[in-house]
């Protein structure tokens, strides 16, 4: 049975504390702060 992909998306994001122990809005932190140390340092 094939699925939207909006709903592909929403489980990956549902696997994501699972999968990789943090949440999406964890992982938004971590980008956010990674982002923001590239910059300083260029």
């Amino acid at each position: 049975m094939a699925v939207s992909p909006e709903q592909a998306a929403q489980t990956m994001i549902d696997n994501l504390p699972a999968k990789t122990g943090k949440s999406l809005d964890e992982w938004q932190t971590v980008i956010k702060a990674w982002l923001q140390a590239a910059y300083q340092a260029a």
